[in-house]
């Protein structure tokens, strides 16, 4: 609740106390939501280290594997470690063929190494899923350096979409 508030401080203080707790009798937890939240408010944080960490402890849990590693991946770009990130975001969309960001920002991944051809082939097939998958129409839009038909392609305020896309 207080990650979607935008208070990551109190959000890390509550993951925290619930790790403690989770921890106390069982080294292993059943599920990686704690470590996953924990993970996001340290990343909100910037102590992206730490972040990282927690949502790789998420990741080893099944029900936070996909969302976990979605966020390591988009870590590693912001690293420029994009093979760890096609890995990761390969490995996201192994358990979640449909995910609209892990197939947009795979190709963002392979455009940055230089893989225009590898990185317009995870656009396309993204957009086969999902052709109102804005990520990937804007992700398109910069390889063709045309913003004009992107912003045509929307049916809305571009102001509030690209808001959207940052966030």
């Amino acid at each position: 609740l207080y990650l979607k508030r935008g208070d990551a401080k109190k959000a890390l203080t509550y993951a925290e106390l619930a790790e403690k707790s989770a921890v106390r009798f069982n080294i292993r937890l059943e599920s990686g939501k704690i470590y996953y939240l924990k993970g996001i408010a340290l990343c909100a944080l910037e102590r992206l280290d730490e972040g990282y960490d927690f949502l790789y402890r998420a990741s080893w849990c099944y029900d936070y594997k996909c969302a976990a590693m979605l966020h390591i991946g988009l870590l590693d770009i912001r690293r420029r470690d994009l093979a760890r990130a096609e890995a990761h975001l390969s490995e996201v969309l192994c358990g979640n063929g449909r995910s609209l960001l892990a197939g947009a920002f795979l190709g963002y991944a392979k455009y940055l190494g230089g893989d225009r051809d590898g990185a317009r082939a995870c656009w396309e097939k993204a957009l086969r899923e999902d052709r109102l998958n804005l990520f990937a129409h804007a992700f398109v839009a910069l390889d063709r350096g045309d913003f004009q038909s992107f912003c045509s392609l929307i049916k809305t305020d571009v102001t509030q979409v690209l808001m959207d896309i940052a966030e």
